[in-house]
């Protein structure tokens, strides 16, 4: 076939066509010449059939002086003529992304519910004997000597173990029942014993007063009465 110098233009060189190397033999071989077309800005590429400039599709893009558009990522789009793609950060379940962040990594745990606490593996529930409140770090434990079932979700869930019989309770929790007082299990207050009974410090029940007991005989009723006195037989004598 006939020789063609390098860079020299085919039969179709007038729509600024060149070859890319010596000894064309083919006008297969003709390719636009990009230094002979102006170059296409961003968001558009070189149509090389035509020479001229066209927008890219939507979910492509281009930068200045491309020959095409690339497509988005699987988590990203874009409208036509678009010079990037937005990616569309997808954070795992029970995660979102702040407010102007675009980094997988910036994905962070929703706040977490009363009764419950932020860990790196997302909320956990606060265990017995503690509580929190919503959006909570970490959880609070009760006062010293109250406790809480788990999950709580206030101070107010904090509670005193329910007192035994003969306690009542209180603020500080339970305390003893006084003298001549008593009270069942779970009670928050003691009560009197009725007329006629009484009690010790500590008591579930009251129990009668016992009789006062007498010094006189005739009226002690725990000494015995005495015996009479047996009477002797006359003896009859013969005189």
């Amino acid at each position: 076939g006939a020789f063609f110098p390098e860079a020299v233009v085919s039969t179709q060189s007038t729509g600024g066509y060149t070859t890319n190397y010596a000894g064309s033999t083919s006008q297969d071989d003709c390719v636009l010449d990009a230094d002979a077309l102006p170059a296409c800005q961003g968001g558009y590429y070189l149509e090389k059939s035509s020479g001229s400039c066209e927008i890219c599709p939507a979910n492509t893009y281009s930068t200045a002086g491309s020959l095409y558009c690339t497509d988005c990522p699987e988590n990203g789009s874009s409208d036509a003529g678009a010079t990037e793609c937005a990616l569309q950060v997808v954070c795992p379940e029970g995660m979102y992304l702040p407010v102007g962040s675009t980094n997988v990594l910036e994905c962070t745990y929703e706040d977490c519910e009363a009764g419950s606490y932020l860990t790196e593996d997302g909320c956990q529930e606060c265990g017995e004997n503690t509580y929190s409140l919503e959006a909570a770090m970490e959880c609070t434990p009760c006062p010293e000597g109250k406790n809480a079932p788990a999950g709580s979700t206030s101070p107010d869930d904090c509670q005193y173990a329910p007192c035994e019989a003969g306690f009542y309770m209180t603020e500080d929790g339970c305390q003893e029942c006084g003298a001549n007082s008593y009270s069942s299990a779970s009670a928050i207050e003691c009560l009197p014993c009725p007329e006629g009974t009484e009690s010790q410090a500590g008591a579930n029940s009251c129990s009668a007063i016992p009789a006062p007991k007498t010094t006189d005989p005739q009226f002690d009723t725990t000494v015995p009465p005495p015996v009479p006195p047996t009477e002797k037989k006359k003896k009859n004598t013969m005189r």
